[in-house]
């Protein structure tokens, strides 16, 4: 992955962000931030973006326009995952959003999270500590960056995850459906 990014020095601090290049995931705030951190606090870390999608030229265009330099679109990246403990900090910028999966890999990998307040990511934040910002807001992004990487120190969102596994959720609809049988019986 880092052979995609030519300007990447090993001792930079970066941000990784899983999500499909759709206008839902809100990279245009991203990258926004991303220019509001260099111009207003002469900070630049490397943004890695893995995924793929129609909004690719949109979002190409808008880093041309800004003169954005250090956000990398790398595309698909199979095994997204097993990547992410490379990076120091995971960002999830939607502007819309079910309940992410991408979060939770990052919480496994242990990595500080900033998402936005948005479908069912404050729900996750109550298990997984992670920052939550207002969609579309490119200064609060990059303001809660800024702080996370640089005033935090990293703090690790290795956070218990359990409640997020397949036999969690099954066992918690399982008890929605006794509930709804119990009551109509």
């Amino acid at each position: 992955i880092l052979k995609k990014i030519p300007t990447f020095k090993t001792h930079q601090e970066s941000v990784v962000t899983v999500a499909n290049l759709y206008k839902t995931k809100g990279l245009e705030t991203l990258i926004k931030a991303a220019y509001t951190l260099e111009h207003t606090y002469d900070y630049k870390p490397i943004f890695v973006v893995m995924g793929e999608g129609g909004e690719r030229e949109n979002l190409e265009s808008l880093m041309k326009e800004l003169d954005v330099t250090n956000v990398f679109l790398i595309g698909s990246v199979e095994g997204a995952s097993k990547y992410l403990k490379a990076f120091n900090l995971f960002v999830l910028p939607s502007v819309k959003e079910g309940f992410p999966y991408a979060p939770i890999e990052a919480a496994a990998a242990g990595l500080p999270i900033v998402a936005t307040d948005v479908g069912g990511i404050p729900e996750m934040s109550q298990t997984i500590p992670m920052s939550l910002v207002v969609p579309r807001d490119d200064k609060a992004l990059a303001n809660t960056i800024f702080s996370t990487l640089h005033e935090n120190k990293h703090q690790s969102a290795l956070a218990d995850i359990q409640e997020f596994t397949l036999d969690h959720m099954v066992t918690k609809t399982k008890e929605v459906y006794r509930k709804i049988y119990d009551k109509h019986n």
